[in-house]
């Protein structure tokens, strides 16, 4: 309960335990606080992070992840670049992962919800649910946290509105 704003860009993809990830977010935003995540989805035309190595369309189901991680080391070494990390912790988050994520952990609620593709015949898939995932290449997500403690069930709608007061004209 110390920020008022969190920012977590292209990081929740790459953590073991997403859901841990987004419990310990919940528990160091206040109150009402904003988060901000981005993440590529797994499922996208381009894939996860490698699309600057391996330009496949949808590489990631035709040749899989092991091969994407072989093949994006390989064009490494031939530029000459040092390779000190890996892809290894990618967890294939999606825009379903993540709604699930968020409704088990029940303290951080979806503002806006918006997947962006560089592809402009993808734009209009772009905006379906389920298919999002395949044509979106980059989701951005504005939480917020519950504005009222999870430990007074009882509370009724009018004193929830009374209690986020003009968060929702933020």
């Amino acid at each position: 309960n110390r920020f008022d704003f969190v920012l977590c860009s292209e990081v929740i993809e790459h953590v073991l335990d997403p859901l841990a990830f987004l419990s310990e977010v919940a528990r160091v935003v206040k109150p009402g606080g904003i988060v901000y995540i981005t993440f590529p989805s797994f499922r996208s035309i381009s894939g996860p992070h490698l699309w600057h190595l391996v330009k496949v369309p949808f590489a990631q189901f035709i040749f899989g992840l092991d091969a994407m991680r072989y093949a994006a080391a390989e064009v490494l070494k031939k530029q000459r670049q040092m390779v000190e990390f890996s892809w290894d912790n990618i967890n294939g988050m999606t825009v379903s992962k993540i709604r699930g994520l968020l409704r088990r952990q029940q303290s951080l609620n979806i503002l806006k919800l918006r997947v962006y593709t560089p592809f402009r015949p993808l734009k209009l898939l772009a905006l379906i649910p389920f298919l999002d995932d395949f044509a979106g290449d980059s989701v951005r997500m504005i939480l917020r946290k519950e504005a009222f403690c999870s430990s007074y069930p009882a509370l009724k709608a009018d004193h929830i509105r009374e209690l986020c007061g003009s968060l929702d004209n933020t």
